[in-house]
C-alpha cells in the first residue's frame, strides 16, 4: 500500500548528439538524483494550493522504547503517530512556511487541536535519521527557498486509542488574515 523510501541514489542519463571526431572523447551525462527527489514517493493525502504542495506520506503509529529513564509519558488511553510530510515551494520567491505549520490544526472527533510536537521527538528519539533535522529545520523555516522540496517526520499527534479518522487542516497561504483553509482526511488503523 505504500511505496519505502530509499537513501540510495538513483540516477537519469541523458545524451546530446556527438559528432564524428568527438565519438572517442565522448562522455554521457550523468544527472544524480537529490535524496529529496528520492524521497518524494506516494502520498496518502495531498493539498495543493497556488503557493505549495504539501503531501502526506505515511501515519505512522509508534510505542516508546522502554528505556531506565521515559522522558515521554504515555497515556494508555492514548496512542502516539507522527506524519512523515513533504512539501514542495511552487513560488519562485522564499515562501514562510512555518507561519503556515503554526496554523495547522490536527482534528480527530471533536473540535480539539491534536498537534503535539512532543510526539516527533518522542519518534526521532527511537528512530534517529541523519537527515531529520535538517529537513524538519527546512519545513519550519520562515525563509522556505524558492521551488524548494523537503521531507521529514513533521507532526505528531496523541489521540484516543480508538480514534482512527482524522483531518488535516492548513491555510492556503502564510496570511493570518487569510480565512482560506484546505481540509484533508486520513486514517490510522
Amino acid at each position: 500500500m505504500f511505496i519505502s523510501c530509499s537513501n540510495s541514489q538513483d540516477t537519469k542519463t541523458g545524451s546530446q548528439p556527438v559528432s564524428d571526431d568527438q565519438k572517442d572523447t565522448a562522455v554521457v551525462k550523468t544527472e544524480t538524483l537529490t535524496d529529496n527527489e528520492i524521497r518524494d514517493s506516494a502520498a496518502i493525502a495531498i493539498v495543493e494550493t497556488s503557493d505549495y504542495i504539501l503531501k502526506l506520506h505515511r501515519a505512522i503509529e509508534f510505542t516508546p522504547a522502554p528505556k531506565a529513564y521515559q522522558p515521554f509519558k504515555v497515556d494508555p488511553s492514548t496512542k502516539l503517530v507522527v506524519l512523515d510530510i513533504s512539501v514542495r515551494n511552487k513560488l519562485s520567491t522564499p515562501l514562510n512556511f512555518s507561519r503556515i505549520l503554526g496554523m495547522t490544526v490536527l482534528k480527530g472527533k471533536g473540535e480539539t487541536n491534536l498537534v503535539a510536537p512532543w510526539v516527533v521527538a518522542a519518534y526521532i528519539t527511537d528512530h534517529a535519521d541523519p537527515n531529520h533535522q535538517k529537513q524538519y529545520d527546512a519545513l519550519w523555516s520562515s525563509n522556505f527557498e524558492p521551488k524548494g522540496f523537503h521531507r521529514a517526520i513533521l507532526l505528531g499527534l496523541n489521540p484516543k486509542k480508538e480514534q482512527k479518522e482524522f483531518t488535516l487542516i492548513v491555510p492556503e497561504k502564510p496570511d493570518l488574515n487569510n480565512p482560506v483553509k484546505r481540509e484533508v482526511k486520513f486514517s490510522v488503523q
